[in-house]
C-alpha cells in the first residue's frame, strides 16, 4: 500500500483512478477491524482518496462515497463539500474537469500559477489547430492564471454557462486570516472585509430590530394610492384598452427578434464547443463531443422557450391591437428574413424532411395567400380548386372543419415533425425540430402579417429599407426634430415636474420591496436567510394597495334576470303601507329581508339627489402632511384657482375662486373625487299614500345625477340592497333613463359593463380566434 501511495506521489502509476480507488477502499475496510478513536481517522483518509479518484470520473468511487455519506463515515467539516460536489456533479463534467486539468499540466508542468506571457509560451508549443489555439487564448484574460481558474474558464465555455465551482484555497484561507487577526490588522490588511462587516452588522442590526418602524416610516399603501388616482386621472378605460395591446405586440415581437438573434449566437457558440471537446479528448478519451454538444444544446434552450411565448402573445396581441398603428408590410419583410435566417442558420442539417415541413405548410397556406388576389372570373376558380376548400363541416358554433388540398398538407406537418424528432435516436429534438419549429413560426408569422398588408406597403417596405441604410444619418436627424417638437406639444412644464414627482414617489416603496426580495443583502451579506411574517404582510399591502382602487372605480354588471324583475305592485303588497298596516314594519322588514339583491326595474318621481359620500384617498394622504407639503402636492397633482377672478364667467365659480384666495389656498385636488350619489324618488302606493325609496347611484352616474332634478320621471333598474320593507328602503342603482327631462339625460348603464362587459370579452374572444386560427388553419378554422 505505502509502494501505490508513492507511485501516486512521484506520478509513476500506470493507472492512478484504479490506484486511488483501491486505496480508499483499504483504509476504509481496514477503518471497519480497529477501534472508534482510529476508525475515524482511517475512514476520513480512505474518504480522501475516494474524492480524489471520484473528482476524475470513477463511478465506483462516487458510490462509495454515497455510500460513506449515508453511514456517517469519514465526514468531516474541511470534506464535505467536496464528497457533495462528487456526488451531485454528472460524470461528464468531472471528466471534462480532470481533461483540463490534465491540460493545464501539459500547458505548465510546475502546476503552479502561470503568468499570462508563459501560458501563450505553453499553447504555441502544442499542436492544435488555429481555432482550438484562439478558444484557449480567450481563456485567460488577466496578467495571469491557476488551475483552477483554468478549469472553470474551460468548464463555463463547454457548458454554455456558469456551473458549481469548487472553493479556491485562496478564499478559504482569507476568510480565516480576517477571522482570526486583531481589530488593527483587520482595519490595516483587510479594509474591505472590514467595512463590509461594520456594514453588515449596522444594517444586520436596524434589520432585526427595526423592521416595523422601517415599514411605519414608508407610507406605501398611501403612495401607490396617490400614483393611482393620478393615473386613473389621466387616462381613460378606452385609452388602456387601445394601447395595451399595442405595447403588448410590440414587446413580444420584439422578444422574438432578441431570442432569435440569441439562437443564432448560441449556435456559433456550439461550435466552439465542439472544437473545444475535441481538444479536451485528446488529455482523456471519455471526452465525446456528442455528448458535450447534447449538453450545451439541452442547457441553452431558454431563447427557444421564450421564442415560443413570446409567439402566443404576439398573436393574441396581433388580432387585438389597432393596426393602423401596425406597420404589417415592414413586419411582413423582416419575418421573411428571420424564416431565410433560421432555415439556413439553426438547424444542423437540412434534409428532405425539413425542405418537405415547409413545403407543405407553404400549400396549407394558399388560403391566405389567394385572399389578396383580385377577382378575375374563370381564374378564380381554377385556383380556388387547388386553394380552398372542397367541402366544410359545422362541428361547433362558429368552428369548421375543412376538408381540401390544404387541409390535407396541413395534416402532414405534424407527421415529418415527428419523424424529425426520432431521428438519430432522439437527438433530432433538438438538433433539428425545436431549431426548424423557428423557422417554421417565423414563415407563420409572415403569413399573417400579409393579409394586413398592400403591395404598395410591400414595395414601400424592401426599397425603405435599403433607403434607410444609405440615408439613415438623415433620417436619424429628421425624426429627432420631429420627436422634440411633439414632446415639447404634448409636455408641459407642469407635466414633466408632475411626472419626476411620481417617479421620486413611486422610488420609495419600490427600492425598499426590490431591497426586501433580495433577501435584505449587503454585498455578499445576508440580513436573514427567511423572510419574515411582517415583510410578506408588506407585500400583500403592497398588492392591496394596487387592487382596491378598483373597487371605487369600477360598478360590476347587473345579474341578467331574463326579464323577470320584481315589480313595484309585488313589492308595495309585501313590502309597503298595506303590510305595515295589517301588521308593522318590523313584521315587514322579516319578511322582505328575502327579497335582499332581487333585481327591480321601476319608474318614479325625483324628489331629491344628493351627495351621500365624497372619496378621495390622495387628498385625505397629503392634508395629513405639514402644510408646505401638502400644498406643493396638491399643485404638483392637482389644479390652481385662477389668480384673477374676475376672469371668470360664472358667478358661482368666481365666488369660490375670491373664497379660496382669501383662505390661502391656492390648489386643489378635486378631480379626484371619487362621489357616491342617493337619489329619492317618490313611488305611488295609491291615490292617497306615496313612499319614498333611495337608490344610491356610484361615480360612474355622475353625469346623470347632476341633470336630474326634482320632478323628473326616471326609470331605473336598481338592487335592493337594505332596509328592504322599511319607511326608506335602499337600492343599487345599474341603470337609469330620465323619462321628462329639460336636459338631455341619456340612459346610463354601470360603466364598467357597457365598457369592459362588451368590448374586452369581444376582443379577448377575437384573440383566442387568432391564435387558434394560427396554429389549426386550414383544418379547423373559426370563423
Amino acid at each position: 500500500m505505502e509502494k501505490m501511495i508513492e507511485d501516486l506521489q512521484t506520478g509513476s502509476s500506470k493507472d492512478e483512478v484504479e490506484t486511488q480507488l483501491t486505496i480508499g477502499r483499504h483504509f476504509l475496510k481496514k477503518g471497519d477491524s480497529v477501534s472508534d478513536e482510529e476508525s475515524s481517522k482511517l475512514y476520513e483518509k480512505g474518504v480522501q482518496w475516494l474524492i480524489k479518484a471520484s473528482k476524475q470520473g470513477s463511478r465506483d468511487a462516487t458510490q462509495l462515497l454515497l455510500e460513506c455519506l449515508e453511514n456517517q463515515k469519514g465526514l468531516a467539516d474541511d470534506n464535505i463539500e467536496d464528497i457533495r460536489w462528487c456526488l451531485e456533479t454528472p460524470d461528464f463534467e468531472k471528466n471534462a474537469r480532470e481533461a483540463a486539468k490534465r491540460l493545464f499540466h501539459t500547458l505548465n508542468p510546475s502546476r503552479m500559477r502561470m503568468t499570462k506571457e508563459d501560458f501563450m509560451q505553453g499553447i504555441a508549443n502544442l499542436t492544435m489547430s488555429k481555432s482550438e489555439r484562439k478558444l484557449l487564448e480567450k481563456a485567460v484574460k488577466g496578467d495571469d492564471v491557476g488551475e483552477e481558474d483554468f478549469i472553470n474558464k474551460i468548464m463555463k465555455r463547454l457548458h454554455g454557462s456558469s456551473r458549481p465551482q469548487l472553493s479556491t484555497s485562496d478564499d478559504v484561507s482569507q476568510e480565516v486570516g480576517f477571522e482570526t487577526a486583531t481589530p488593527f490588522q483587520k482595519i490595516t490588511k483587510y479594509p474591505t472585509m472590514t467595512l463590509a462587516w461594520i456594514a453588515n452588522y449596522t444594517v444586520d442590526a436596524a434589520g432585526s430590530q427595526g423592521r416595523v418602524w422601517l415599514y411605519s416610516m414608508i407610507p406605501t399603501h398611501q403612495i401607490y394610492m396617490l400614483l393611482v388616482f393620478f393615473v386613473y386621472s389621466l387616462i381613460s378605460l378606452d385609452v388602456i384598452l387601445w394601447v395595451l395591446p399595442l405595447l403588448m405586440f410590440y414587446i413580444s415581437f420584439i422578444v422574438m427578434l432578441v431570442c432569435t438573434l440569441q439562437m443564432l449566437y448560441g449556435k456559433k457558440k456550439l461550435k466552439d464547443v465542439k472544437a473545444l471537446a475535441e481538444l479536451l479528448n485528446r488529455f482523456s478519451d471519455t471526452i465525446h463531443t456528442e455528448t458535450a454538444a447534447s449538453m450545451y444544446s439541452w442547457s441553452s434552450l431558454t431563447p427557444y422557450l421564450s421564442f415560443f411565448v413570446a409567439l402566443l402573445f404576439s398573436v393574441m396581441s396581433l388580432s387585438m391591437a389597432d393596426r393602423t398603428w401596425v406597420p404589417c408590410s415592414e413586419f411582413t419583410l423582416v419575418s421573411l428574413l428571420l424564416t431565410i435566417a433560421s432555415f439556413f442558420a439553426l438547424s444542423d442539417k437540412f434534409d428532405y424532411l425539413s425542405i418537405l415541413s415547409i413545403l407543405f405548410d407553404n400549400i396549407s397556406m394558399l388560403p391566405q395567400v389567394i385572399e389578396g388576389i383580385p377577382y378575375i372570373p374563370g381564374v378564380y376558380h381554377i385556383i380556388q380548386i387547388f386553394a380552398g376548400s372542397w367541402y366544410s363541416i359545422e362541428i361547433l358554433p362558429d368552428l369548421q372543419i375543412h376538408f381540401g388540398l390544404p387541409s390535407l398538407a396541413y395534416l402532414l406537418v405534424p407527421v415529418l415533425f415527428i419523424r424529425m424528432a426520432l431521428k438519430d435516436s432522439g437527438r433530432g429534438t433538438y438538433r433539428v425540430l425545436i431549431p426548424h419549429l423557428v423557422c417554421f413560426f417565423w414563415w407563420r408569422m409572415s403569413m399573417s402579417f400579409y393579409r394586413y398588408s398592400t403591395w404598395v406597403g410591400l414595395i414601400r417596405a424592401s426599397v425603405g429599407w435599403v433607403s434607410a441604410v444609405v440615408f439613415l444619418p438623415i433620417f436619424m436627424v429628421i425624426f429627432l426634430v420631429w420627436l422634440t417638437i411633439q414632446l415639447f406639444g404634448v409636455f408641459t412644464l407642469t407635466n414633466v415636474f408632475k411626472m419626476l414627482t411620481s417617479v421620486a414617489l413611486l422610488a420609495i416603496p419600490a427600492a425598499f420591496a426590490f431591497w426586501g426580495s433580495k433577501g435584505y443583502k449587503l454585498y455578499s451579506f445576508d440580513l436573514g436567510k427567511s423572510k419574515s411574517t411582517l415583510i410578506k404582510v408588506g407585500l400583500v399591502l403592497i398588492f392591496a394597495a394596487s387592487v382596491i382602487p378598483f373597487t371605487f372605480v369600477f360598478t360590476p354588471p347587473e345579474r341578467n334576470v331574463q326579464g323577470n324583475y320584481v315589480t313595484w305592485d309585488k313589492y308595495k303588497s309585501l313590502c309597503s303601507k298595506p303590510q305595515w298596516d295589517e301588521t308593522n314594519i318590523a313584521h315587514s322588514m322579516v319578511i322582505c329581508s328575502h327579497l335582499s339583491n332581487m333585481m327591480v326595474d321601476w319608474s318614479g318621481v325625483v324628489k331629491k339627489v344628493t351627495v351621500k359620500k365624497i372619496d378621495n384617498q390622495a387628498e385625505a394622504f397629503i392634508n395629513a402632511l405639514p402644510w408646505s407639503m401638502a400644498n406643493w402636492l396638491k399643485c404638483t397633482y392637482g389644479e390652481e384657482y385662477p389668480s384673477d377672478c374676475t376672469n371668470l364667467t360664472s358667478t358661482i365659480e368666481q365666488t369660490l375662486c375670491e373664497m379660496n384666495i382669501a383662505q390661502n389656498r391656492n390648489c386643489h385636488l378635486k378631480k379626484l373625487n371619487r362621489y357616491q350619489f342617493e337619489m329619492w324618488v317618490t313611488m305611488v302606493i295609491d291615490n292617497d299614500n306615496m313612499h319614498d325609496i333611495r337608490v344610491e347611484a356610484s361615480h360612474w352616474f355622475k353625469d346623470s345625477m347632476m341633470k336630474i332634478q326634482s320632478g323628473d320621471t326616471v326609470r331605473f333598474r336598481a338592487a335592493l340592497k337594505s332596509e328592504i320593507g322599511n319607511i326608506w328602503p335602499i337600492l343599487k342603482l345599474f341603470y337609469v333613463e330620465c323619462e321628462n327631462c329639460p336636459m338631455e339625460v341619456i340612459g346610463e348603464s354601470s360603466a364598467f359593463y357597457q365598457q369592459t362587459g362588451w368590448h374586452i370579452f369581444v376582443a379577448i374572444r377575437d384573440a383566442i380566434r387568432a391564435v387558434w386560427n394560427f396554429f389549426m388553419a386550414p383544418l379547423l378554422v373559426f370563423s
